[in-house]
């Protein structure tokens, strides 16, 4: 049986501190946690977007879980993994990128504003996440920022031309709104995950799950759609037949109560999605919704022509690109050269793979690639040997696994339809692939050994004897 490295290049060396229940006995590493795990919930559920943003907690938090990486000395074992390789590559291929620049300006914006507090997020989680019992917390961590963030976004936002979107905030986009919700749902999912879960917390799942799948219909997000049906058709190709019937019989009715009580502008909205020519019109439209409806089919227009221009682009620039961030300011310029002004708001390529490829070359595209490849397959790899273990606590991990893979899923889909390249949401995820992939393959072994043991003193020894666990192996992944 082999284990799962995730992706590591040199053996993960065992901690010179034990756990306790799950936590790491090392008080700085636990500090870290905190500290990593408050600015994910507050990044992601916006929560003191209400009052308390000049605070700057979040960025507090971070700097202290900074801190705690660093004195708990466990960067240098992060960066030995493929995952962490890939990252750095994709880091110095945006620097080389920014002297050849169209915007030199806006490319080092976007290296010092976003992408490098994304990677300061990946190294903190990869480092101060140390046991499988925190991999859990926080993925329930960033499912329950999901859910504060889609009760404050019900309940306090507002809608703009038929969309849903809290003004002020990171969620004054919808397709923002829509995507995290979208990542978050696994998170959610995991937590009624399991034999041992009772049905009030199966039901308060699933009531959560429903109350987040109706913000995202209103925001009229036509990526968050097809991301939805990425993930009912992932939940149905993995269950078992009663699963099968009741994910089946769960899309029929939120098809027809999105039918029945959406507005007709988010219909029209969301069926532009496969063209103007199959919105259906009642002619009892207002003025309002006609100019909904022909804002969404010229979206649709102007996202093929974004499509076929980032081609273009990386076709001419196909080594460095024309520099990060810099997609929307050099098409403009190009239309201008040609009298006609398409570019003038400035818009982004509405696909991430070719927002890389036009912006910072196909290396770069290669790269990041590369990190999506190594963490879902550290992933398989986790929930394959969780699998062939007995227990409750393998399956766990397995669930674990499962709901990280199924968020990676989904992102890989939304990310043909919005450009988030250097936005902290995939550094985030690898972070936690990469502490799983430490963490998980350990306690396996463990549980491995002991059904070897009690198989054994029950005279059954079908069970095989577990191999080295990956903090003992001295061999290459």
């Amino acid at each position: 049986m082999t284990p799962a490295h995730g992706g590591g290049r040199a053996p993960w060396a065992p901690p010179a501190y034990g756990a306790v229940n799950g936590r790491t006995a090392n008080p700085i590493l636990q500090i870290g946690f905190v500290g990593f795990c408050f600015y994910v919930f507050a990044f992601n559920s916006r929560i003191l977007d209400l009052g308390l943003g000049r605070l700057h907690l979040p960025g507090i938090a971070l700097g202290l879980a900074v801190v705690a990486a660093i004195l708990g000395g466990r960067l240098g074992q992060v960066l030995q993994s493929r995952i962490s390789l890939f990252l750095a590559g994709l880091s110095a291929w945006l620097v080389i990128s920014i002297p050849g620049a169209y915007w030199r300006g806006g490319s080092f914006e976007v290296l010092v504003g976003t992408w490098i507090p994304a990677m300061l997020l990946f190294l903190v989680g990869a480092s101060v996440i140390t046991t499988a019992a925190q991999c859990r917390r926080a993925l329930l961590v960033f499912g329950l920022a999901t859910v504060t963030g889609a009760m404050i976004v019900m309940f306090r936002g507002v809608e703009s031309r038929g969309r849903l979107l809290l003004a002020g905030s990171r969620y004054a986009n919808s397709n923002t709104i829509a995507i995290v919700l979208l990542l978050g749902m696994p998170m959610v999912w995991l937590l009624s995950a399991g034999p041992q879960v009772g049905k009030l917390r199966k039901a308060f799942a699933a009531g959560v799950l429903m109350l987040m799948i109706v913000a995202l219909f209103r925001t009229g997000s036509r990526e968050g759609l097809i991301g939805l049906a990425t993930l009912c058709a992932t939940a149905f190709l993995r269950s078992r037949a009663l699963g099968k019937v009741a994910i089946a019989f769960s899309v029929a009715v939120l098809a027809l109560a999105s039918a029945v009580f959406l507005p007709q502008s988010a219909k029209a909205r969301l069926g532009t999605f496969f063209g103007p020519e199959y919105v259906v019109m009642n002619g009892e439209e207002s003025a309002s919704e006609l100019a909904v409806t022909s804002s969404a089919a010229a979206s649709s227009q102007l996202r093929l022509k974004l499509f076929k221009d980032s081609l273009s682009v990386t076709a001419s620039h196909p080594f460095l690109g024309v520099g990060a961030g810099n997609f929307a300011p050099y098409c403009a310029a190009i239309e201008k050269e040609k009298a006609r002004p398409g570019y003038a708001a400035w818009v982004g390529t509405h696909n991430t793979y070719t927002q890389l490829s036009s912006e910072i070359g196909i290396p770069g595209l290669i790269f990041y690639l590369g990190v999506l490849v190594c963490s879902m397959r550290a992933l398989q790899q986790i929930v394959r040997r969780a699998r062939r273990i007995p227990g409750n606590q393998a399956r766990d991990i397995a669930y674990m696994a499962l709901a990280l893979h199924t968020s990676f899923v989904a992102f890989c889909v939304v990310c043909l339809f919005s450009h988030m390249a250097y936005e902290p949401t995939m550094p985030l995820m690898a972070a936690i692939t990469l502490a799983m992939s430490k963490t998980a393959p350990d306690e396996l072994t463990r549980l491995e050994e002991a059904a070897r043991v009690s198989n054994a003193a029950a005279g059954d020894s079908k069970f095989p004897r577990a191999k080295p666990s990956p903090t003992r192996a001295r061999t290459r992944s």
